[in-house]
């Protein structure tokens, strides 16, 4: 009985409704969306290190390679 409970612990996991939000992509109002509690609206979010925002803005991705491009300029110039 214990190997079943663990294994559909592992084939059905659990979802945190804390860390969940809702994104509406390019919609002019984002759904209410509820499970237990209405979950928090956010307007942007970060997925393998790119900003996703939703108004389909590039400014905040462009903005941190921006900065990022010029730390490491400011790095070799020092090294030269």
């Amino acid at each position: 009985m214990i190997i079943l409970s663990l294994a559909h612990a592992w084939i059905f996991p659990t979802i945190s409704i804390k860390k969940t939000n809702v994104f509406g992509q390019d919609v002019p109002s984002v759904p209410t969306i509820y499970i237990k509690e209405v979950l928090e609206v956010t307007s942007h979010f970060t997925h393998l290190g790119s900003t996703i925002t939703s108004n389909l803005s590039l400014d905040p991705e462009l903005d941190k390679r921006i900065v990022r491009a010029a730390a490491v300029m400011t790095q070799l110039s020092k090294k030269v």
